[in-house]
């Protein structure tokens, strides 16, 4: 396999950085104490009913609140393993290289979308600490805080979407000159 195939074999497989690595770390961290605690917490109103002590009142709002954030880390591991939902009935008729700048426009396109809802979801935060700056959720938490999961989300969404698009301008420009390489390879041979 020449490395034009190798290529359009694998354009698909994301490249790794130190960084990446570090943000999957602190992605599957979160996620594993999400869920650790989202069971414990659904688990514990059922033993204390059955052992005859009093209920907790606040676990379902606390479960909601943190599927919020497992929803968001879920979509942040779907954008870097590519894996998220898209149409790609268009994408077959290009080439590979092209593919790749096509996904990396869609990419740039929603991490633009991201931004903004990173800028809305903020401002939805500064309003309800305005207006509910007292109210209180559960167990001393403020309302207003557990309404920063929209603005961290759509932030989290945003650095993993120009993450992938940088990954995908490089490799296609790396596609690009290896294909140069090829040919003035070729040309050479040729001329012998």
């Amino acid at each position: 396999m020449n490395l034009e195939q190798q290529n359009n074999a694998n354009f698909l497989a994301p490249d790794e950085n130190q960084f990446d690595r570090v943000v999957r770390r602190i992605e599957e961290i979160l996620f594993t104490l999400i869920i650790v605690t989202m069971i414990a917490i659904g688990l514990a109103p059922i033993i204390l009913r059955y052992t005859g002590m009093p209920g907790i009142t606040w676990t379902e709002s606390l479960s909601q609140h943190m599927l919020l954030w497992i929803t968001f880390l879920g979509a942040g591991t779907a954008i870097r393993e590519r894996s998220s939902i898209s149409i790609d009935a268009a994408p077959h008729l290009l080439n590979p290289r092209k593919r790749i700048f096509l996904r990396a426009a869609t990419e740039i396109f929603s991490a633009i979308a991201c931004g903004v809802l990173v800028y809305f979801s903020i401002a939805f935060v500064q309003s309800t600490f305005e207006f509910e700056k007292e109210t209180i959720a559960f167990l001393n938490i403020k309302e207003w805080w557990l309404t920063a999961a929209l603005p961290c989300g759509f932030l989290l969404l945003c650095i993993r979407l120009i993450i992938a698009a940088i990954e995908d301008i490089m490799k296609a420009s790396r596609m690009q000159v290896e294909k140069s390489i090829i040919k003035k390879e070729s040309k050479k041979e040729e001329s012998k």
